[in-house]
This record gives C-alpha cells, sequence and structure tokens, in this order.
C-alpha cells in the first residue's frame, strides 16, 4: 500500500523544542576577551587620526614645494637683471637658491660667473649658444617658456636647419 504525499489538515502538528544559550552567565569574560574589545576600540580611533595625520603630511610637502618652485622664480628673474653694485648681495642669494633647489647643481665656474655677473639669464639657448625665439620673433625668457615635445623637436630642427643654412616652413605661414 502506498503513502499519502501529503499529511491530511486535520493532523496535529509536532511540538518543536527551542534551546536558548546565554553564555554571559554560563563564564565570565576572560582577558582574551577584554584585550580582543580594547584593540578593536583603538584600531576604530587609531584609523582614521593616521589618515589624518597622513594627509597633513602630503599637504605640508606639496606646499613646500610650490613654495621651493616660487623662490627659484624668484632667483631666475634676478639672475636676468643687469648686473650692478645695488643688486649684488640679492644676485649671490640668488644663485646660492638656485645651486640649493636645482637637482643638478652648477659647477663653482658657472656659480662665480653668475654672482660676477659675467652671466645672465635673460634667454633661453640651443645647444650652439643661439637665443631661441617664438613665433613672432620674440626671444623666450625662462619665464615665458613651456616647451613641449613637439615645441622641442621644431627647435631642434629650425637649430640644426639654421646651422647647415636652409629653414623650415612655419605652420601657418
Amino acid at each position: 500500500m502506498k503513502e499519502p504525499l501529503a499529511k491530511p489538515s486535520h493532523a496535529k502538528p509536532q511540538p518543536r523544542e527551542i534551546i536558548v544559550i546565554n553564555r554571559s552567565e554560563s563564564h565570565p569574560i576572560g582577558w582574551f576577551d577584554w584585550l580582543e574589545r580594547i584593540f578593536r576600540l583603538l584600531a576604530a580611533v587609531a584609523i582614521p587620526v593616521v589618515l589624518a595625520l597622513g594627509g597633513w603630511w602630503v599637504q605640508a610637502q606639496l606646499a613646500k614645494n610650490v613654495a621651493k618652485q616660487e623662490y627659484v622664480k624668484i632667483a631666475v628673474s634676478i639672475l636676468t637683471v643687469k648686473m650692478d653694485d645695488k643688486n649684488q648681495p640679492l644676485r649671490d642669494w640668488a644663485v646660492n637658491l638656485l645651486n640649493e633647489h636645482s637637482s643638478v647643481k652648477l659647477t663653482p665656474e658657472a656659480i662665480a660667473k653668475l654672482k660676477s655677473g659675467e652671466v645672465n639669464l635673460p634667454y633661453l639657448a640651443d645647444e650652439a649658444g643661439r637665443t631661441l625665439s617664438d613665433e613672432r620673433g620674440m626671444p623666450i625668457t625662462a619665464d615665458s617658456a613651456v616647451v613641449t615635445a613637439d615645441v622641442a623637436a621644431r627647435l631642434k630642427a629650425e637649430a640644426t636647419n639654421m646651422g647647415s643654412g636652409t629653414s623650415t616652413p612655419q605652420p601657418g605661414k
């Protein structure tokens, strides 16, 4: 005889047993549990503090680099002015500052020439010492120079052609 697949709706449900375990009543919190709680609390407090300190340090370094860049611009602008007795102390300061913040240090000869005023930094020049100029024929100064790779290649080609006596066509002319 086959058994029915579903029980008839008039059958009594079987009682269920639920067991509740309350551990806090059965054993006290040990030193390991207290230590874990303390470390979790410290981690919750320490992570934001460490992130804030790290952000502050990064911002301080960025501000320091911006200040160095501004000082180098001031030094270069001082070294573009012709030498006279009035600007000698400023020239010395500018040369020292420029050398201090440069990744490639100036030679002692270059330092001496810049300090004495024998050499100024008015314009950018190519390897042959010729002054570089923009599309309008104006000399490129250290303040106005934004040289991208294509501009550098064009300037180098112009310098090479000037040496050989040929000229390159200018775009838009």
